[in-house]
């Protein structure tokens, strides 16, 4: 062990309870210790805490460690046989199935407690089909991704689960990716209302012009959804102010439906 280890091991046995409580927390958050050896220094505790409030926590963490483990999804360097304490411990985590794990290494991740990169992050996020999961991921991007990520974001754009539809919205508008943008706006058309306010909000916020230079390939489109979706936008505005765009929309879409009722007869 090193000297900062010996310290807690040493700590965990005082007599004083503050005393076993921040040798506790250092113990469960330090990052550069294997957890086989966390593991070890947690069923000493447990092994001898009288305290119920610091030993119910103890046997919290230790089962859940303990879990991880018995999976065998924990894997060693092969350099230094030490755990990789971030993402080696991350990928353990969310390639599992322990719901109440993933969402606590979320908030590690907010709270900068645990660190990764991006491309762990939507690795992770590939993988996930729970909501609550994937909608705390794709939060995560939008706070450390960059214009380029919201490629992969608009994806979920489509979700048919409408937290994860709001969360995408955030994400993109958030990562300022102008071609993005259009698909972000095409969820006016979306069925659920708090979906449509939530995009009716931000074009009505958005200065006229760039809405019509995000919503351009719409309007200038021969696909029906893309036309309704310019038509609705530009309704939103005064008529005076986009006529001409609002014209060429209209005459695009009833253009496309004579030729769609053409090619069914």
């Amino acid at each position: 062990m090193n000297p900062l280890i010996d310290e807690i091991s040493f700590d965990l046995e005082s007599e004083f309870l503050e005393t076993r409580k921040n040798a506790l927390f250092r113990l469960v958050s330090m990052e550069n210790i294997s957890e086989p050896l966390r593991i070890q220094l947690l069923k000493k505790l447990v092994k001898h805490e009288k305290d119920p409030l610091l030993l119910e926590f103890a046997k919290e963490k230790l089962d859940k460690l303990s879990a991880i483990m018995e999976s065998g999804m924990i894997k060693v360097k092969k350099h230094d046989d030490e755990l990789d304490a971030n993402d080696v411990s991350l990928d353990s985590v969310f390639n599992g199935n322990n719901k109440s794990l993933k969402m606590e290494m979320i908030g590690f991740l907010h709270s900068g407690e645990k660190k990764t990169s991006k491309f762990k992050i939507l690795e992770y996020l590939s993988k996930q089909n729970d909501p609550d999961i994937m909608c705390g991921l794709i939060d995560l991007i939008k706070e450390i991704g960059n214009s380029n990520d919201a490629f992969t974001i608009k994806d979920y754009l489509i979700s048919e689960n409408t937290a994860i539809r709001r969360s995408a919205i955030d994400c993109i508008i958030s990562l300022k990716n102008h071609e993005c943008l259009k698909y972000v706006y095409s969820l006016i058309l979306d069925t659920d209302d708090e979906i449509y306010n939530k995009i009716k909000q931000i074009i009505e916020k958005t200065p006229l012009n760039e809405v019509i230079e995000i919503i351009k390939p719409f309007i200038e489109s021969n696909i029906d959804f893309e036309l309704k979706c310019a038509i609705k936008i530009l309704r939103l505005f005064d008529m005076r102010r986009v006529y001409k765009y609002l014209q060429k929309a209209e005459s695009n879409f009833l253009k496309s439906q004579k030729e769609k009722k053409f090619k069914d007869q």
